[in-house]
Order: C-alpha cells, then structure tokens, then sequence
C-alpha cells in the first residue's frame, strides 16, 4: 500500500478441538452439589466446564441447563423436566494421552495403506480471500470513499492518532536490523504491506520481483521472467509492477495465494511507458509517459475503468495511493519547481497539497496525512514537510528532524515516520554518533511521545541504507553492503533488503520443521517462549521450543490471551478459580478469558478439590489441554461467529451433536486445523473418507502454535 519514494533515488541508484449420557437422573442429580432449595420446588447452581458459564434452575418443575464441558454433554427430556448441556456423567475426568504425530494444515483422503500420521495439506472447503478483486468485472465504474479522518496534525507536528500493532504481550521481542536477503546481485526498491515484503532483484541477471513473509520467513516469487520486472507495490495480497517484456514498459499484477503468486495479468499495455505503480485495495495508479510529459493515471481492477487524474498543463511523477486519495509530484510543463497536487478518486476532485518556489518531490500518503521532501532555500538542504488534508484545505507543517543534514525518502504508516538521513551530526538523537563520512542513515520519527521520538534504525554506518518503508510491524531499506567501486553513493557496489524483523531461533525448531513459521510468529509477538539448554537431550549452546510437549491448560490460558490481544487490567482481589488464586502464575491471563466465557471449570467437591466458602470451581490449569477444549477456545477468544449449517459434519468423529463440534468447524473454515486420515486402528472410513479430529487428544506446543497463529491473524 506505502510506496517507496524512487524519484531521484531511483535515478542516481539504478539509473534508473464424548462420553454418552450418564446411567440414570437420580444418580446424576445425587452427583451434583444442591446449592440452594426454594418453596416448593428447588434451586441448583453450579459450574459448567471447560467454557461455559453458571446456570440457575428453579421452580416446581426444572430445566437443567449447561454449557459444553469436555466429553460430550447429553440431552435429556421427559415427564416435567428437561436436560440439557452441561457436563453430565462424569467429573474428575483425565485427557488421554497425546500422540507426537500432528495433523498438517491439509486433508488429503487417505490411501490403502493404513496411517496414523497426519497426511497433506488442508484446503479450507469455503474460504474465500475477500481482498482479492474479480478482474473484469462489468460492475459499474466507482471510487467509493472508504477513508475517515481519524486524527488531525497541528502547524507543530502533534497527532491524535495512536498506532496498534500485535505485538504488545508481555516479553515482546526488540527486532533488530537483520538481512531479509542478501543474495547475488542486487535487491532494492523494497515495498511491504501487513507481513509481506516485496523487492526487485537481479541475482539471475534480469531484474525479477521477489517476496517473503517476514512473519513465517517464507521466501517465493513473484514473477521471474527473461524480460525485466521493476519496482513492485503490494497491497494485501495483490502486486503489481513495471514490465518490459512488450518492449516498452507496461503494468502488469498478480495476485499471491498461500505464498504462490498466480499467473501475471495486464493492468495496462499502451504504445509508451507506463511506470512507477503504486497499488491500494483494488485502485492501481501509475506515471504514464507521453509527448516527452507525464500524466497520473488509476484503474479500478473490479470495474476495469481507468481515469487519468491530471491535466495537460503538468507533467507528473511518483504517485502514491492510500483509500481514495492519490498524491503525487507535479510541475508545469512550462518550467518551475515541482510542487504536491492529489486527487480524491470518491469526489472526482483534484486538488493542491503544497505549493512553492522550491522544489517538493517524493511524497507519500497514510490516511490523510501526507509527507514530502522538500528543498530548503536557506541551508540548502532537504527537509521532510507534512500536510493534513482532512479539512478543505490542505494544512502544511514542518516535521522537526534538524536542520544540519538531509532528510530524504519519506514514508508515512499511522503514527509513524521513516526516512534517510545522511547526518555528518546527530544532536537530535540521543546515543546517536556523528557520521563523519555523510552515508545515509534510516531513522523513524514517531509523532505519538511528547516530546517526539526519533530513532536511528539502521545501525551499520559502513554502509548506505536508503529508500525505507514500513507497515504496522517491520521497516525496510535497501543496504548498499559491499565496498568494491565507485558508485552514485560511494564506494559501494551491491545493495541488500535489510529490515527491523525478528531473529528469535530455538534449535529444536529449524526452519525445515512443521511449525517452523508458526513458531517464528508466536515468539516474535511474545506469546510463546522458550526453554535454556542443559536440560536431558537438550545440549548447549541454544535455546528449545520443544514443540511436541503437551501444552497446558494454564499454558494455554496464557498463550490465548496475549494471541487475542487481551491486556485489561484485573481487579487485584479477583479470584474466579479455588485452585487459581492471585498471584498465580497463570492468574492474570485465566481471569482474562474467563471474564470473557472463554473458559470455566470444575465444580468443587472431587477428590483433592474442596469446596471454599465461595464454592468457586477449579480450573486445573496443570492439566493437559485436549484438542476439543483448544477448539473451542481459541475460537472463542477470536470471535469466530460463522454461522455453521446444522448438518455439516467435516471429522468422522466430529458429528455435529459433538460437544466441541460448532468450535471445531469454525476453525476448519478458517483453516486453523486440520486432521488424521481416516482408515487407522479404531478410526474407520465412512463413505465420505472424512478425516479424524480426535478431539480428546492432548495438543503439543507446536500443533498449539499453528491454530493460534492462522486463528489470530498470522500467515
């Protein structure tokens, strides 16, 4: 969606988860704990388990009412009584014991040979990925006005917006300047959208576009082709970029699906070049050369309409999209410097954002906040400027970075701020060093901190590190590393993707294992952690993941409620669980969930387990999580609500009168689990060859990992 600033950059760089019912009503009725009688008929209460909440019963009749608990809950009805749900038959239930082998994230049916390991991939049977467009589709032409002022930046850089991002649970990792690729040739013009980093490169020969998804540290391409392929864009799952395989230079754009980039499709071919494309949603613009000027021009993939944004009075470069509104650099073809004009693609208005007699180029867009680089008639040198457009008139105010140096390439997500500077000193930053060789340096600028935070972000000052982008998570710049010959900046030669990512590792976890990129997600958020060596089989130096170690149900509560993004505060004296008491390691995180009715527990009064004054049910948070009861949480905690038909049934063992059923196939619609091919011991095939959930098994860290990981948001 951010675009990366090429102007002169590009032209000095480049030259361009049961049990039946139990025996009989008495028995089960004996079983549970009369809290209190009423008149003539009676009032029970009690604790459901494993996710529900408490329910009342009263009157001369009675329905006895509950919610799911681990084995499957029975229905009963008869005479003047109804009963339903709960956790019927058995208590003090144990988790059977959990198989290493995993389901892998497809079905694939099974073979004549008999398996008990996991097979294929899963293919989600209804998933629809609604960011991607229908390309020509005959729906009618139309920009609708998505975007909403959220904040408004005075004359003095002061913002209301606040910036949200996934990783805040507690022990967050610190991402570090690292190399997302360094390999031959050259890789440059780095854009990244969400996890998805995209770049051009030349280490076949040609220039080719490359992605990775820095969240599983997936590396693929996007197009390799004998022609050249330059400066893509990306927003969600569709990239578009420069192609010169017609000769000239055209727009073409592909859609990437599970880290496979489908077949490349034309967004426009015409007689001259077409170039430098930005991409938001479904809106591509790009600079189109013509009649030695240059307009701006947007194409609507669902509607097919192209609409050229600017006049024949101008020529026009870099245009940056974000919603509906469309910023770029213009001049008059007459002569004169170049200055920052938009267009609203909603209203079909074009407007001016700054004008002045020194030159203003390289802008870039985030709501409605706009920044540039602009000339500075004083010193000389260049500043970065901003604009609010959220009022009719645009309002124009500096960005205070210091006024020794040059401040370049900016780029603008939420609240914050990257850019190149090329300080020969650095007063402005504390614990910054002077650059007595003038190479450029990647900073961030947060708008949020009173006062302002700048920060240096590239940290190796042997080298260049320009052209910076970013998006909620990651900043990324192209390093120019190895010091051979002269070049445009220096004496420096081949340039490198580096960016601010996560290099957390466990030695138990290589990146060939299942739940490689699963794990790499979690930890680089903070939600899970690891284990020092030492321990039996895990020798030093390293750290250990031990992915297929049983996860707990205390294990659990946390890891859910860091993943869902819960961080309320918890009244200090509250205590819903007799064995879960403040204090508790796991406290703060199972209050959290079970606030929400994410979990429950236990009624009181088994073996080990009294009942306290409060009579507060027990959670056993030692206790292994089944893949039923994870089903059912993770679910809950992400929101899921699909509206599931009463009759799908996608487990063999999973029908839909399953206690953990309506959870389970939520998350298979989202592709969160998968299964075990049916024809194993004790697991039959019917006439459907549908897989096995196995919904009574324990769950391993590493199989804990993937549901969480695709359930909250990962890739």
């Amino acid at each position: 969606m951010k675009k990366e600033k090429k102007g002169l950059w590009r032209k000095i760089a480049t030259s361009r988860p049961s049990l039946l019912l139990g025996t009989t009503l008495l028995l089960t009725l004996l079983a549970l704990p009369v809290v209190a009688q009423v008149g003539g008929g009676f009032n029970l209460s009690w604790f459901s388990v494993d996710g529900g909440s408490i329910t009342t019963t009263s009157g001369g009749n009675f329905s006895m009412g509950g919610t799911v608990g681990q084995p499957d809950a029975g229905i009963a009805n008869g005479g003047q009584y109804t009963w339903t749900g709960g956790f019927w038959g058995v208590t003090g239930s144990t988790a059977t014991s959990t198989p290493s082998n995993t389901p892998t994230g497809t079905f694939i049916p099974p073979t004549a040979t008999s398996t008990t390991t996991p097979t294929g991939t899963f293919i989600p049977p209804t998933s629809t990925n609604t960011s991607t467009s229908s390309v020509g589709s005959t729906a009618t032409a139309t920009f609708a006005n998505t975007n909403t002022p959220t904040y408004t930046p005075a004359t003095t850089a002061t913002r209301t917006a606040t910036l949200t991002t996934t990783g805040t649970a507690t022990g967050v990792y610190t991402p570090a300047p690292a190399p997302i690729i360094d390999g031959d040739g050259d890789q440059q013009s780095a854009q990244i959208d969400g996890d998805i980093v995209v770049w051009e490169d030349n280490g076949a020969g040609n220039w080719d576009v490359k992605a990775k998804d820095l969240a599983g540290f997936v590396a693929f391409p996007i197009i390799t082709a004998t022609a050249d392929q330059r400066y893509p864009a990306i927003s969600g799952n569709l990239v578009v970029w420069q192609d010169n395989r017609n000769g000239d230079w055209d727009i073409l754009a592909a859609y990437v699906t599970n880290h496979v980039a489908g077949t490349p499709f034309n967004v426009l071919v015409g007689a001259d070049d077409q170039i430098n494309p930005a991409v938001s949603g479904n809106v591509v613009v790009w600079q189109s050369n013509q009649g030695g000027r240059s307009d701006i021009v947007a194409k609507n993939l669902l509607t097919s309409s192209v609409i050229t944004l600017t006049t024949m009075t101008t020529t026009n470069e870099n245009p940056v999209i974000d919603g509906n509104i469309v910023v770029w650099q213009s001049k008059p073809v007459a002569g004169g410097p170049w200055h920052i004009d938009g267009y609203n693609l909603s209203t079909s208005t074009l407007f001016t954002v700054s004008q002045a007699a020194f030159d203003k180029t390289n802008p870039d867009i985030s709501g409605h906040l706009i920044v540039w680089e602009e000339l500075d008639s004083g010193s000389g040198n260049w500043h970065i400027m901003g604009a609010n457009i959220a009022q009719q008139t645009p309002t124009v105010f500096p960005i205070p970075l210091g006024d020794d140096s040059n401040q370049r390439s900016p780029a603008i997500h939420g609240d914050r701020l990257v850019y190149q500077d090329s300080h020969p000193t650095i007063t402005s930053v504390p614990g910054s060093i002077p650059d007595v060789h003038g190479r450029w340096t990647v900073f961030e600028y947060e708008f949020t901190p009173v006062p302002v935070a700048i920060r240096e972000i590239s940290n190796d000052r042997a080298y260049h590190a320009i052209n910076p982008a970013l998006s909620s998570n990651y900043i990324v710049w192209e390093q120019r590393r190895t010091v051979v010959a002269a070049g445009p900046y220096g004496a420096t030669e081949d340039s490198d993707i580096y960016g601010t990512i996560c290099t957390t590792s466990f030695t138990d976890v290589p990146p060939e294992q299942t739940f490689f990129q699963y794990v790499q997600w979690m930890s680089c958020r903070g939600y899970v952690g690891g284990y020092a060596c030492g321990g039996e089989g895990e020798p030093c130096p390293g750290t250990y993941f031990r992915p297929n170690t049983n996860v707990t149900r205390g294990q659990l509560a946390k890891i859910i409620s860091n993943a869902a993004s819960f961080q309320e505060a918890v009244p200090p004296s509250q205590q819903t669980f007799a064995d879960v008491p403040v204090g508790h390691t796991f406290w703060e995180w199972i209050e959290r969930l079970a606030s929400r009715g994410v979990i429950s527990g236990y009624p009181c009064g088994d073996e080990g387990e009294p009942c306290d004054e409060h009579n507060r049910p027990y959670f056993r948070w030692g206790n292994n999580a089944t893949r039923g009861q994870i089903s059912k949480m993770v679910s809950s905690a992400a929101s899921f609500d699909d509206e599931i038909p009463p009759t799908q049934q996608s487990f063999a063992d999973v029908p839909p009168n399953n206690t953990f059923w309506l959870w389970i196939e939520r998350l298979y619609a989202h592709g969160a689990i998968g299964g075990y091919s049916c024809g194993g011991e004790g697991e039959p095939c019917d006439e459907q060859n549908r897989p096995y959930f196995r919904p009574g098994n324990n769950t391993t860290r590493g199989q804990l990992t993937k549901i969480a990981t695709v359930a909250f948001g990962g890739p």
